[in-house]
């Protein structure tokens, strides 16, 4: 019996995969198909061999289907206009969709509709590429985020008496593929589960409940990539909470920008200027109180009290916090420029 050994894959996942490739285009990190699309060519290395799965990850309009071609082929050289032409030429050159496919049709292919997964025991070759057709009711596309392209496999029928293992691509051959295709998916899952540990890796989901481990509340406040950055740097931030540098930090990560905190001891430090157009006792109302100000921006209500739990979150304990919000407006008033505050309710003061 044959040694078990791991499946040569190529994965595609960024632009560059696809690239090599004719007939679609890139955008938000995924393929987009309007009609057609040929893959670039794929080199196993090793004559005959014999290509195993592909998996995708992709979306299909409503009432419509993708058809996929497989073609194999131990050399990448066929003959087009009296010469021997490289495939990947052919693919990238100007033809039509339906002379690529005339010009290949005599390569060995297999054909069938896409789905999540797709077995291909029937293909041999050195070299594979694939084509994809689209058809649609209407002109929506077709999306693919990844695909994984597998070759050399160890199939479960290796395990069974010679007797069985007499034809490839034999019936019982394609149906333990099957359950063998379904063991693999869940074998690479438990593999790759310590990733969903990280924070850059794991699903919004678990996200959230990896953030209990840090007694982090509030989590719904947070959207997926604000949350992703506060378990990134939660080491950091929770050993310094109560600082004014995670105050302003939290606050801008909320906000989009970063907003001026102003503690009490700053009313008898000379170097401080009132540049913000409102009273000093609208700054500074006693030692246990820090103020903290939002330039040039509007908030809700809703906003407003979101803001309020996120700095009651990281503010020291004891210790409150004054909000000013200066709206962008600038009211004239004589020869001076007068900030105009939010007042919290819709109305406005002009300071």
């Amino acid at each position: 019996m044959a040694m078990r050994e791991r499946p040569g894959v190529f994965i595609l996942n960024k632009k560059s995969d696809f690239a090599k490739g004719c007939g679609g285009s890139w955008e938000n990190e995924r393929l987009i198909i309007g009609s057609s699309f040929v893959s670039g060519v794929y080199d196993s290395r090793e004559k005959g061999m014999r290509w195993y799965k592909l998996e995708l990850d992709m979306s299909l309009p409503v009432n419509s289907y993708m058809k996929l071609t497989f073609y194999a082929a131990d050399s990448r050289e066929i003959e087009y206009g009296g010469r021997l032409c490289d495939i990947s030429e052919l693919i990238s050159s100007d033809m039509s969709f339906d002379e690529k496919k005339k010009l290949f049709a005599h390569i060995e292919s297999f054909s069938a509709e896409a789905a999540s997964e797709m077995l291909l025991t029937s293909v041999r070759g050195r070299y594979l590429f694939f084509s994809a057709e689209v058809h649609s009711a209407g002109n929506d596309k077709a999306y693919i985020s990844s695909a994984r392209l597998s070759f050399r496999p160890f199939l479960w029928v290796n395990y069974l008496p010679e007797i069985y293992r007499e034809n490839d691509n034999s019936f019982i051959e394609r149906y333990l593929a099957i359950f063998q295709s379904v063991y693999e998916r869940n074998e690479r899952m438990i593999e790759r589960s310590a990733l969903s540990y990280t924070a850059g890796n794991a699903p919004y989901e678990f996200l959230k409940w990896l953030s209990g481990w840090y007694c982090m509340i509030n989590t719904e406040l947070w959207n997926e990539q604000q949350l992703r950055y506060l378990m990134m740097n939660a080491s950091r931030i929770y050993s310094q909470i109560g600082t004014k540098e995670v105050i302003a930090e939290l606050c801008e990560l909320y906000l989009g920008e970063r907003p001026d905190i102003i503690e009490y001891k700053s009313k008898f430090d000379k170097a401080f200027k009132n540049g913000y157009g409102i009273g000093i006792d609208r700054i500074f109302i006693d030692p246990y109180t820090f103020t903290v100000i939002i330039k040039n921006k509007t908030l809700s209500a809703s906003e407003r009290e979101t803001l309020g739990q996120i700095i009651d979150s990281c503010r020291p304990a004891h210790i409150e916090a004054n909000i000013i919000v200066l709206r962008s407006d600038v009211r004239t008033v004589g020869k001076l420029d007068q900030n105009v505050l939010d007042d919290g309710d819709g109305g406005l003061t002009l300071s």
